[in-house]
């Protein structure tokens, strides 16, 4: 059988570990001074800013769900709503045998194709069928992988130099 927790409790967990690796990562982060120290000071951030850019889609995180955990908490509202993805239980094994593909396939093919592959995959498990067929999703596909692109192949490929498959 297993043990079935309630949507409040799950709320609670995710965001006290959320909170629990973004404070050990931030005191890690103080705590260790000669990874921040270009940080400010010259064109080039040096090694400190992808830790600061983690930490802080981390931090934002963790403060989601805190908020989402006192609405759920404090407002006995309908918690069931907020639950986005319903259909499986192993969504989270799913998740991770695909960023596992992903890593694979990565390296055998461009990083764009593979990326491609990767959120077509995913947006795709997470929409309703209706969804699929409509022109919000592809929509939605277009600008998460504009969104991607942007973010990764221009910040991490052409102004960091950072090397990509």
């Amino acid at each position: 059988m297993g043990i079935k927790f309630s949507e409040k409790l799950e709320f609670v967990i995710v965001t006290i570990i959320f909170t629990s690796c973004s404070l050990f990562g931030w005191i890690s982060l103080i705590l260790n001074p000669s990874i921040l120290k270009n940080l400010f000071k010259r064109v080039d951030p040096g090694a400190g800013l992808l830790p600061v850019i983690i930490l802080a889609f981390i931090s934002l995180s963790s403060l989601y769900f805190f908020l989402k955990t006192i609405n759920i908490v404090l407002d006995k509202q309908n918690y069931k709503k907020l639950i986005i993805f319903e259909r499986s239980n192993f969504i989270v094994i799913y998740l991770f045998i695909s960023i596992i593909l992903y890593v694979y396939l990565s390296t055998y093919l461009t990083f764009i194709a593979s990326t491609s592959l990767f959120v077509i995959l995913w947006l795709s498990v997470l929409s309703t069928k209706k969804e699929i067929f409509s022109m919000g999703f592809i929509y939605e596909l277009v600008s998460t992988f504009i969104f991607i692109i942007l973010i990764v192949y221009v910040g991490f490929i052409k102004i960091m130099n950072t090397p990509f498959p």
